[in-house]
This record gives C-alpha cells, structure tokens and sequence, in this order.
C-alpha cells in the first residue's frame, strides 16, 4: 500500500516536472519581448512551475534591484510562473525597456491578483521585500504621469523646404491664389541696335566759296 502511495508521488512528481520542462521550451522569448510592447498576457504557469519560482525568485530580485531589464524579462518569462510579484518583476522590466504602456498593463495585472489565492503573500510567500498591491500601484501611477505627458506633448510642426533659389535665366512666381507656380523662363533683353556709321566729311572745294566784290574807290 505504502509502495502505490509512492508510486503515485513519483508519478505526479513526474507530470508537474514535464509540465514545467513543457512551460521553459515552448516560450519564444523574442516573441515574448514583442508582447511586452503592448502588455499583452504571457505568464500562466503556476503550481506546476512553484518550486521553480522559488528558486528563482532571489535572482530576479537581484536583476530587479540592479537594473538589468532585459535578463530580469529573459527570467521571468522562461520560469513563467504568474503571480503579483511575478507581474511586477515583468512591469519593470518593460518600463527599464523603454515599453511604458506594457509597464502599465503589467502592474494593473498585478494589482488585480494580489489578494487572490494565488497572491505572493499566500501561494509562493516570496514577495520579494515588496507589499502588494501597494508596490504596483505606485509603480502604475509613475507610468501614468508618463503617458500623460507623452499624450500632451506637441505634435511638432513640418518643417517647410526652403525654396532654391532661381537659377540663371528662370524666374519663379506666385498664383493670385497664393500657389507656387513652377520656374518660368526669363525673356532675355533684346540685342542693342547696331549703329549706323555717320558718312565721311566732303572735301572742301575752292568753288564752294564765293569772293567778295571788289573794293570801290
């Protein structure tokens, strides 16, 4: 009889450890990385991946605490355990990350779950020196005001080309309706006429001249 009992334990033992085997081999963690964008949902193991959790959760402090977002995401969704303090380690990690919306959604995930039956305070009792939901929802008003500001910040104006200037002999204009027309062409100036030569002097001719009338006496 005690013999089946343990049988019975190995072989329970056995399906939690290839569930959890099943949990670490089927997450994409680029995928993962992507969802976290948006705080779309990826965690969901939980009895099966407890005692890994366990074992884990003193370095995911540790990342926590020294900044190393990206390696505290890598942890947390490869154990894929989800509780309120496994959220909060995830919405850290995409705020360091830069991905503040899928912060916000991580921590509003967390508060939901604290005081459930799988709350850190009751499941795993490692909450990480953290008091939930308090610890998430102040992380969630900080992401907000973010937002907020992000939402209110001015769209900045295009920035007008400056018009070329006209090249040689192109000249551009404006319609009475206020638009640019195209470059029209330059009329070049008429050439200067060509002036006429005047004609050379006539030579002076001794006939041309008329001689007074003799002097009377």
């Amino acid at each position: 009889m005690r013999a089946m009992r343990w049988t019975r334990l190995l072989g329970l033992g056995g399906l939690l450890l290839a569930a959890c085997a099943e949990q670490h081999t089927s997450v994409d963690l680029d995928k993962s990385l992507t969802l976290m964008q948006t705080g779309a949902p990826i965690l969901s193991c939980r009895d099966a991946c407890l005692a890994d959790w366990r074992r884990e959760q003193p370095q995911a402090q540790s990342l926590e605490t020294s900044g190393r977002w990206r390696d505290l995401a890598t942890l947390v969704v490869r154990v894929g355990y989800q509780d309120d303090l496994s959220l909060f380690y995830l919405g850290r990690a995409a705020e360091g990350l830069g991905f503040v919306a899928g912060a916000a959604a991580y921590y509003q995930q967390s508060k939901e779950l604290s005081g459930t039956a799988i709350a850190c305070a009751i499941k795993s009792h490692q909450c990480g020196n953290l008091v939930f939901p308090q610890a998430a929802s102040l992380r969630l008003s900080s992401v907000a005001l973010q937002l907020e500001r992000v939402r209110r910040a001015p769209t900045p104006s295009p920035q007008v080309k400056p018009v070329p200037a006209a090249a040689e002999g192109v000249s551009t204009g404006s319609s009475p309706y206020g638009e640019t027309l195209p470059p029209q062409p330059v009329a070049e100036p008429a050439p200067a006429p060509t002036p006429i030569p005047a004609p050379p002097p006539k030579p002076v001719d001794a006939h041309d001249f008329i001689e007074p009338p003799p002097a009377q006496r």
